[in-house]
Protein backbone atom coordinates (compact mmCIF):
# COMPACT_ATOMS: atom_id res chain seq x y z
CA UNK A 1 0.00 0.00 0.00
CA UNK A 2 1.19 3.42 -1.08
CA UNK A 3 1.20 6.10 1.55
CA UNK A 4 0.12 9.90 0.70
CA UNK A 5 2.90 11.77 2.30
CA UNK A 6 -0.01 14.22 4.55
CA UNK A 7 -1.32 10.97 6.06
CA UNK A 8 1.84 9.56 7.04
CA UNK A 9 2.69 13.02 8.89
CA UNK A 10 -0.81 12.55 10.83
CA UNK A 11 -0.18 9.11 11.33
CA UNK A 12 3.73 9.31 12.12
CA UNK A 13 2.67 11.73 15.39
CA UNK A 14 -0.22 9.62 16.48
CA UNK A 15 2.27 6.45 16.00
CA UNK A 16 4.35 8.37 18.43
CA UNK A 17 1.63 9.01 21.11
CA UNK A 18 0.55 5.58 20.68
CA UNK A 19 4.09 4.60 21.62
CA UNK A 20 4.78 6.95 24.29
CA UNK A 21 1.57 5.98 26.10
CA UNK A 22 2.82 2.18 25.37
CA UNK A 23 -0.59 1.29 23.40
CA UNK A 24 -0.21 0.58 19.91
CA UNK A 25 -1.94 -2.39 19.70
CA UNK A 26 -5.02 -1.07 21.18
CA UNK A 27 -4.53 2.21 18.93
CA UNK A 28 -4.44 0.25 16.07
CA UNK A 29 -7.73 -2.37 16.63
CA UNK A 30 -9.62 0.59 17.52
CA UNK A 31 -8.63 2.33 14.31
CA UNK A 32 -9.14 -0.45 12.38
CA UNK A 33 -12.52 -0.21 13.93
CA UNK A 34 -13.10 3.65 13.23
CA UNK A 35 -12.09 2.04 9.33
CA UNK A 36 -14.44 -0.03 9.45
CA UNK A 37 -17.60 2.52 10.67
CA UNK A 38 -16.10 4.84 7.69
CA UNK A 39 -16.50 2.23 4.98
CA UNK A 40 -19.73 1.07 6.43
CA UNK A 41 -21.28 4.44 6.89
CA UNK A 42 -19.76 6.77 4.02
CA UNK A 43 -22.18 9.19 4.90
CA UNK A 44 -19.83 10.43 8.03
CA UNK A 45 -17.22 11.51 5.57
CA UNK A 46 -19.63 13.05 3.44
CA UNK A 47 -20.79 15.05 6.63
CA UNK A 48 -17.39 15.68 7.75
CA UNK A 49 -16.24 17.14 4.24
CA UNK A 50 -19.18 19.13 3.91
CA UNK A 51 -19.11 23.22 3.83
CA UNK A 52 -22.56 23.13 5.15
CA UNK A 53 -21.01 22.67 8.82
CA UNK A 54 -18.30 24.71 9.87
CA UNK A 55 -15.52 23.35 12.55
CA UNK A 56 -16.92 23.33 15.50
CA UNK A 57 -20.03 21.56 14.46
CA UNK A 58 -17.25 18.73 12.56
CA UNK A 59 -15.74 18.35 15.98
CA UNK A 60 -19.44 17.75 17.49
CA UNK A 61 -19.91 15.22 15.31
CA UNK A 62 -16.35 13.58 16.40
CA UNK A 63 -17.78 13.78 19.88
CA UNK A 64 -21.05 12.32 19.62
CA UNK A 65 -19.74 9.47 16.77
CA UNK A 66 -16.78 8.38 18.88
CA UNK A 67 -18.02 9.74 22.65
CA UNK A 68 -17.07 6.08 23.46
CA UNK A 69 -13.48 6.23 22.48
CA UNK A 70 -10.81 5.72 25.39
CA UNK A 71 -8.25 7.27 23.84
CA UNK A 72 -8.46 11.11 23.78
CA UNK A 73 -5.42 11.62 21.28
CA UNK A 74 -7.35 9.44 18.57
CA UNK A 75 -9.98 12.11 18.81
CA UNK A 76 -7.60 14.70 19.05
CA UNK A 77 -5.87 13.94 15.75
CA UNK A 78 -9.13 13.36 14.26
CA UNK A 79 -10.41 17.15 15.17
CA UNK A 80 -6.90 18.87 14.56
CA UNK A 81 -7.47 16.78 10.58
CA UNK A 82 -10.98 18.52 10.77
CA UNK A 83 -9.59 22.03 12.18
CA UNK A 84 -6.88 21.95 9.06
CA UNK A 85 -10.04 21.20 6.46
CA UNK A 86 -8.07 17.50 5.45
CA UNK A 87 -11.41 15.45 6.11
CA UNK A 88 -11.03 14.60 2.35
CA UNK A 89 -7.89 12.85 4.07
CA UNK A 90 -8.91 10.96 7.13
CA UNK A 91 -9.20 7.94 5.43
CA UNK A 92 -5.41 7.83 4.60
CA UNK A 93 -4.17 9.06 8.05
CA UNK A 94 -5.99 6.09 9.43
CA UNK A 95 -4.98 3.07 6.92
CA UNK A 96 -1.49 4.72 7.11
CA UNK A 97 -1.45 4.76 10.63
CA UNK A 98 -2.46 1.07 10.77
CA UNK A 99 0.62 0.44 8.65
CA UNK A 100 3.20 2.03 10.34
CA UNK A 101 1.63 0.45 13.67
CA UNK A 102 2.42 -3.01 11.77
CA UNK A 103 5.83 -2.29 10.96
CA UNK A 104 6.79 -1.09 14.10
CA UNK A 105 5.07 -4.14 15.52
CA UNK A 106 6.60 -6.41 12.03
CA UNK A 107 2.86 -7.74 11.66
CA UNK A 108 2.15 -8.50 7.85
CA UNK A 109 -1.62 -7.97 6.60
CA UNK A 110 -3.43 -9.92 3.88
CA UNK A 111 -5.83 -12.16 2.38
CA UNK A 112 -5.62 -15.38 1.66
CA UNK A 113 -8.10 -16.80 -1.31
CA UNK A 114 -9.08 -20.49 -1.28
CA UNK A 115 -11.84 -22.69 -3.50
CA UNK A 116 -12.76 -24.20 -0.08
CA UNK A 117 -12.59 -23.31 3.73
CA UNK A 118 -9.54 -23.66 5.35
CA UNK A 119 -8.67 -25.43 8.37
CA UNK A 120 -7.65 -23.93 11.50
CA UNK A 121 -4.31 -26.09 10.99
CA UNK A 122 -4.01 -24.50 7.59
CA UNK A 123 -4.44 -21.04 8.56
CA UNK A 124 -1.99 -21.68 11.22
CA UNK A 125 0.69 -23.64 9.21
CA UNK A 126 0.20 -19.77 7.08
CA UNK A 127 0.71 -17.74 9.75
CA UNK A 128 3.92 -19.36 10.86
CA UNK A 129 5.37 -19.33 6.70
CA UNK A 130 4.52 -15.73 6.67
Amino acid sequence: MQMSNLGTRYASALLSIALDENKNYEYREYIKGILKVLEDDKGLITLLESNNLDKDEKKNVIDKVFASCPYASIKDCLKVIIDNNRAHYLEDVLKDFVTLSNAKDNISEGYIYSASKLSDMQIEEITIAI
